[in-house]
């Protein structure tokens, strides 16, 4: 039976095996306590890394190999000079698109803080909104009180003012949550979405008041010139209408959709359909996923109608956004 040094031999050429694998192994050789196996595995050098993304197969990534050549050298090659400049390059391309982008980005900066040389903490946190304070913490409960919080109107300029020694540190993790006031403006950043209504005659009626009781057939249709994968639709409802199931017995039993449904997996909930797949190829040389379902109008009103979303699983700055508006159900007859 061959040795395990022999079958991870050390390569000849970087072309032979990349630098985040050779991370990979090294750390496994130093788990195993093999760290002379491990050492000559890590690059010394910083090596140049990979400049695009892979959407599927192994979902490589530019953060991804980032974030594994630095906890691989924090944990092999500690005192490694390159270690301060990996990190702050990795914390420079946040927000990261993906969940295992974040993933592996916060567990390689987690590490490198642990590592890094302690430093003061700083004396003072407050929080600004138009010049005015509305909230400090204090030395004592800068790193281990509650978060600052602000509840109130749009404000030209909110900020956080940090004090402490020239040697303290601090980390500031900013969360803004809220309701837009306006709709979203539409958006194609590689993706274009368009949803259609219809009703039961096969008429366009996008835009077009309805009546409690109508049924609504919705097509979902998103293009693009490129083929990506694991691409996800999603489509709230405004309030007035609700999701007819064509599988129950009523009467939205065994009306066909006004697409042929191309995705791979839908999720159909109270207040939206997600739909998740593949862009094929269509005859006009563009790449598109379709996917469409049928819904009730209720409740008499008017409503604000949300977007349509798509964005591609692995990679969220690939999305596309449009449709926002409002949406009349009149009383029926």
């Amino acid at each position: 039976m061959q040795r395990l040094e022999d079958l991870l031999k050390i390569p000849t050429s970087e072309a032979e095996i990349g630098p985040a694998t050779r991370c990979w192994l090294g750390a496994a050789w130093l788990e195993s306590g093999r760290k002379d196996l491990a050492t000559a595995l890590v690059p010394q050098q910083l090596p140049t890394l990979r400049k695009d993304r892979h959407l599927d197969g192994d979902l490589a990534s530019p953060i991804r190999d980032r974030a594994v050549l630095l906890a691989t050298l924090i944990d092999v090659i500690p005192d490694h000079p390159g270690i301060p400049g990996l990190a702050q390059e990795l914390a420079s391309l946040a927000p990261w698109p993906s969940t295992q982008d974040t993933s592996f980005a916060l567990l390689a900066l987690g590490r490198y803080l642990r590592h890094a040389k302690q430093t003061p903490p700083p004396t003072a946190v407050r929080l600004l909104v138009d010049g005015a304070m509305v909230g400090t913490a204090d030395k004592a409960t800068a790193d281990k009180g509650p978060a600052l919080r602000w509840s109130g109107t749009a404000a030209k300029a909110v900020e956080a003012s940090i004090e402490g020694e020239p040697q303290a540190r601090s980390w500031l993790s900013w969360l803004v949550t809220g309701v837009a006031l306006t709709p979203p403006a539409d958006a194609a950043n590689g993706l274009i979405v368009e949803r259609r209504w219809f009703d039961e005659q096969g008429k366009d009626i996008t835009g077009k008041p309805l009546t409690s009781g109508d049924l609504v057939r919705v097509e979902l249709t998103v293009t693009s010139a490129i083929a990506y994968r694991g691409v996800v639709m999603e489509d709230l409802l405004p309030a007035g209408l609700e999701i007819e199931n064509p599988r129950l017995l009523g009467n939205a039993a065994g009306r066909p959709l006004p697409v042929a449904n191309q995705s791979q997996r839908s999720e159909v909930r109270d207040d939206r359909l997600i739909t998740m797949g593949d862009l094929r190829r269509s005859d006009q040389g563009k790449w598109v996923l379709t996917g469409g379902y049928l819904a009730r109008a209720v409740t008499p009103g008017t409503y604000a109608l949300p977007p349509l979303r798509a964005e591609c699983m692995y990679d969220i700055a690939v999305n596309g956004i449009a449709g926002a508006g409002t949406v009349t159900v009149l009383s029926g007859r």
